[in-house]
C-alpha cells in the first residue's frame, strides 16, 4: 500500500508541474526553421523532391544523404526547410556558407530567392558554387524571412 501512495504523490506532483507550465501563454512563431543541409547533387536528377515516396502516408522530403564534409573543388546542393505556421505571402529563403579566416567571418557561398508560401511545411533547394580551397570548419546557415518574422538554423561543416 505504501508504494501506491508514494507513486500517487509523485504522479500528482508531476502532473501539477506540467499543468502549471502548460497554462503559461506561449506565442507561436510565424516561421520555424526545420533544417539546412548540404547534399551531393544527384547525377540522375531524381532528388531532391517533395513527396517522392508514393503512398508514404506522410509528406516527405527526399534528398541525397546530408554530408558535413565538403570537398574542395566539389559543389553541393543546399536544402533549406521551414514550417510556416500562419503566414501567407512572399518569403525570402537563403543559405550562407561562412568561415572564420584570420579572425573575420568570410562568406564562401550564398544564395537567396523569394518564394510564395502559405501555412505549411516548405523546403527549397539551391545549387551551390564550387567549394574553395579553404580547409577547416565552416558554418552553413539557412534563413527564412516571412513578413517581419525571421528564422534561421545552422550546422557545422568541415571543408577539406
Amino acid at each position: 500500500m505504501k508504494k501506491v501512495v508514494i507513486f500517487a504523490a509523485i504522479v500528482a506532483f508531476t502532473f501539477g508541474s506540467f499543468r502549471a507550465s502548460a497554462q503559461a501563454p506561449i506565442a507561436t512563431p510565424v516561421v520555424v526553421p526545420t533544417l539546412v543541409v548540404a547534399t551531393h547533387p544527384d547525377p540522375n536528377g531524381k532528388v531532391p523532391v517533395v513527396n517522392g515516396v508514393p503512398g508514404a502516408g506522410v509528406a516527405n522530403l527526399d534528398l541525397g544523404f546530408p554530408t558535413s564534409l565538403l570537398v574542395h573543388g566539389g559543389f553541393y546542393v543546399y536544402i533549406v526547410g521551414f514550417s510556416d505556421t500562419t503566414f501567407s505571402g512572399t518569403c525570402a529563403v537563403s543559405y550562407k556558407l561562412t568561415q572564420i579566416q584570420a579572425g573575420k567571418t568570410v562568406t564562401l557561398d550564398t544564395a537567396s530567392r523569394n518564394v510564395a508560401t502559405t501555412p505549411g511545411d516548405w523546403a527549397w533547394a539551391f545549387a551551390g558554387k564550387t567549394i574553395p580551397s579553404s580547409p577547416g570548419l565552416a558554418t552553413l546557415t539557412g534563413t527564412t524571412k516571412c513578413g517581419t518574422a525571421t528564422g534561421s538554423t545552422h550546422i557545422a561543416v568541415y571543408l577539406q
